[in-house]
């Protein structure tokens, strides 16, 4: 049942979160599982005290992540997979990532980190 974005993106929404979708710029904390289409995990952020905090839509991380991100609100869980041309496309992330790797991720938007 996994729904489709314009750019190819396929994701399961597994926890709908609330308020304001997040929007470019919003300093943001997730929790991420990453892994290859066989399962295998190839990164991880678990950590509710040190999440991993980056600005929506500012080339942080991979174009799929600003792409989806911006369709997510605070408090949101999505299973999301991510064509190789969205993510590290030819060459991949060696040596963890080969090329042309599709990418699933469990994301948890853990909340805007308000400035100051």
């Amino acid at each position: 049942n996994a729904e489709k974005s314009n750019t190819g993106i396929r994701y399961v929404v597994e926890q709908p979160g609330k308020g304001p979708l997040l929007a470019p710029g919003d300093m943001i904390m997730v929790n991420y599982t990453a892994s290859l289409l066989s399962g295998k995990v190839f990164d991880r952020v678990n950590d509710k005290l040190h999440p991993l905090t980056f600005r929506v839509n500012r080339s942080e991380v991979i174009e799929g992540w600003d792409q989806i991100l911006q369709l997510m609100r605070p408090g949101a869980k999505w299973l999301v997979i991510i064509p190789p041309e969205l993510g590290y496309g030819r060459r991949g992330n060696p040596p963890r990532v080969p090329g042309y790797s599709t990418l699933v991720f469990e994301i948890e938007v853990l909340g805007i980190k308000k400035d100051g």
